[in-house]
């Protein structure tokens, strides 16, 4: 008995020493395929021409990753409520422990293409990866914003993708006015959304700004989906963007606007708002 005890303690040991070597012998070809980003935080300053973008932050999008290390970003962001799409290159580098480093080249308004370099570390089997930011132009910023990545696990999409109840939660900040004296408003939405699988959906919901009692939200709209995994969702002249993960299990998405424009003439729509589906 003392025997087969020792032989199972033996193997339980075994195992974990595998597991373990499994875990730290990561490479950049295991992070191979699209990935559905969500980027959150607050820029508490930002250099010469990007000073009036410091504040709130919110990046919703789909990151390929070609298992060579070379990354291509498809996104809409909210700079402290200017609201633009856009698509980018990257870098990544992939270490053995499963920490990593990318670095993206981003088109801002007035600056060009302006990198920033984020600091990560994989997990789940490489289907999520977290980073967050540590320089931009080479300095270290005054940014708490972070970035999670989590596999899409589809490789072509349809409306059909998204069909069912989902749960959705949302929150940010609406009412911004750059310059002003007066902060932000806090805002968070709350509810259940229900996609038909033929570009129809419904949904019932509640939202507050912090001053007063839950405001009940229903509302019904369209939605879009392309093959990337990537949508839109419209309803009463507003935009929500999405992009799909998991297998259609969940979305990231945020308040945008109708046909987002470019990087050289954002929209100021006042609002960095953005969240999750979750498939109930």
């Amino acid at each position: 008995m003392r025997l087969r005890k020792g032989v199972f303690i033996a193997i339980l040991v075994q195992l974990g020493v595998t597991a373990l070597m499994a875990q730290s012998n990561c490479s950049v070809s295991q992070v191979r395929g699209s990935y559905s980003a969500a980027a959150v935080g607050h820029f508490l300053a930002l250099p010469g021409p990007l000073a009036p973008l410091a504040g709130p932050t919110v990046r919703i999008g789909r990151v390929d990753n070609d298992g060579k290390g070379g990354v291509k970003v498809s996104a809409v962001a909210s700079l402290n409520g200017f609201i633009f799409a856009e698509e980018y290159d990257g870098l990544l580098t992939v270490n053995p422990d499963c920490t990593s480093l990318v670095t993206f080249l981003i088109p801002l308004p007035g600056a060009g293409l302006v990198p920033f370099v984020f600091r990560g570390v994989l997990s789940d089997n490489f289907q999520q990866h977290d980073i967050i930011l540590e320089s931009i132009f080479g300095a270290p910023p005054a940014s708490t914003v972070t970035i999670s990545l989590r596999r899409q696990n589809r490789a072509n999409c349809s409306n059909n993708s998204l069909s069912g109840g989902y749960a959705l939660t949302m929150r940010g900040f609406v009412n911004i006015v750059p310059g002003s004296p007066v902060p932000p408003a806090p805002f968070a939405r709350q509810g259940r959304v229900v996609f038909d699988g033929n570009g129809g959906f419904s949904a019932s919901t509640y939202l507050t700004d912090g001053s007063g009692p839950l405001v009940p939200s229903g509302f019904s709209g369209s939605y879009a989906m392309r093959s990337s995994c990537e949508f839109t969702m419209s309803f009463g002249g507003n935009s929500w963007a999405g992009t799909l993960m998991d297998n259609g299990a969940g979305a990231n998405v945020m308040v945008s606007v109708p046909n987002p424009p470019g990087p050289e003439a954002p929209a100021f729509l006042g609002s960095v708002v953005s969240g999750t589906l979750k498939k109930q």
